[in-house]
């Protein structure tokens, strides 16, 4: 849909002239030269990259209100995309709902932005629901839990342990981090071995108001990469079902720079107990991670905890499918929302996970409540009984 990827002049531009680095890693939001220089460069980054000339292009300065309507309106996939790293321009994309993440691309630079909207978005409406299983809290014994204290070392455990991927290429979430924005900042959850106070999870994700986003990692590992010089074509053994516009997008650039290479890919959606993209090295960590966050968001007056793509450990979490434009609309309520500052020192994982409920209380009273009519409905019906055998034992007497 042009309408929505390129507006304005861009076509009649020279991008001959860009540096691409100084015009997309700008660490303030990009105005006036740096601007136009910055359209210049999406020109020549989709003239390179024809898979892009159909995505919906996203710039600094446009109104991303309108445009993100528009995207609801028309365009029937998940993923935009835009040249521009600035931590600023980030984060007022987390503001209006998209997930930015990154892809390498081959050229004019070497990756762009992909803020995706996804046509459902996995939430936790109602932290109440997200309870610690015995075995849960078993595993927690051995677990402490701590929100900020290692940013950097998530960030690093991360990249070792998936590779590049995405996440090599945001660098812009220490900065927003470190110098949050007024309405988005970027947060770190980790998790350590009691005993060796080792960092064996984490969690990267950002708050908008009372909304705590958290990412999803999806890698692909390539089990065999072989060039043919025979032939000028791409096989891709895949499976179909798995194959998201991401991958599309990365298997296009390997079109455009070779003659032929035969692949045989597999995807690994598997949870990794994180955000962007996260890490897990200890059996029972993860889900540690996962309840003591949930009990932390519901005592901080969180509403909404997004967790991105839907999958099935996270509907066992109490999360449901939202359709985007309930998505967007929720964003636009609770973004602005005050709570109380996301912080906690290093503590032990169970003492979260035993954190009472607010409406733990009411809880046990309507279950004591419940018990009492019950056991006064079952004294009524043996008196009842009683009194029916005390009748037939004095009608036979008289008999």
């Amino acid at each position: 849909r042009p309408s929505l990827c390129f507006e304005g002049t861009l076509n009649t531009m020279d991008a001959s002239s860009v540096t691409s680095t100084s015009a997309c890693q700008q660490q303030e939001m990009p105005s006036g030269q740096e601007l136009q220089r910055l359209q210049v460069l999406a020109y020549s980054v989709a003239s390179s990259n024809p898979y892009l000339k159909y995505r919906p292009l996203l710039l600094p300065g446009e109104d991303l209100k309108a445009k993100t309507q528009r995207i609801l309106d028309t365009y029937p996939d998940s993923f935009c995309w835009t040249p521009c790293f600035a931590p600023a321009f980030i984060a007022e994309l987390c503001y209006h709902g998209y997930l930015p993440i990154a892809t390498p691309i081959t050229r004019p630079i070497k990756a762009v932005v992909l803020p995706k909207l996804h046509m459902e978005r996995c939430c936790v409406l109602d932290l109440n629901k997200v309870q610690a299983s015995r075995s849960d809290k078993k595993n927690s014994r051995h677990l402490k839990f701590s929100v900020n204290k290692h940013f950097d070392e998530v960030f690093q455990s991360c990249v070792a342990q998936h590779g590049m991927n995405w996440i090599g290429y945001m660098e812009m979430f220490k900065d927003l981090h470190r110098n949050p924005t007024q309405h988005t900042r970027f947060v770190s959850v980790e998790v350590y071995d009691a005993e060796t106070d080792k960092l064996v999870a984490g969690d990267i994700g950002y708050i908008c108001g009372s909304i705590y986003t958290r990412y999803k990692h999806v890698s692909c590992r390539f089990i065999r990469f072989v060039q043919s010089m025979d032939h000028q074509v791409v096989h891709l053994i895949a499976c179909p079902s798995m194959m998201s516009s991401t991958m599309i997008l990365f298997f296009h650039q390997v079109l455009c720079v070779c003659n032929v290479y035969f692949f045989f890919v597999s995807f690994d959606c598997t949870f990794v107990c994180s955000s962007a993209t996260g890490f897990c090295t200890q059996s029972g960590a993860g889900k540690t991670l996962l309840c003591s966050l949930a009990a932390l968001l519901r005592r901080l007056g969180f509403r909404i905890w997004d967790l991105g793509m839907g999958m099935k450990y996270k509907m066992e979490l109490g999360a449901i499918n939202v359709k985007r434009p309930v998505f967007v609309r929720l964003v636009q309520k609770y973004r602005d929302d005050v709570v109380s500052p996301f912080e906690c020192d290093i503590v032990p994982a169970i003492d979260l996970l035993k954190m009472q409920r607010p409406d733990q209380d009411a809880d046990k009273a309507s279950v004591a409540a419940k018990k009492a009519a019950k056991a006064a409905k079952k004294a009524e019906k043996k008196a009842k009984a009683k009194a029916y055998l005390a009748a037939r034992d004095e009608k036979a007497a008289v008999g």
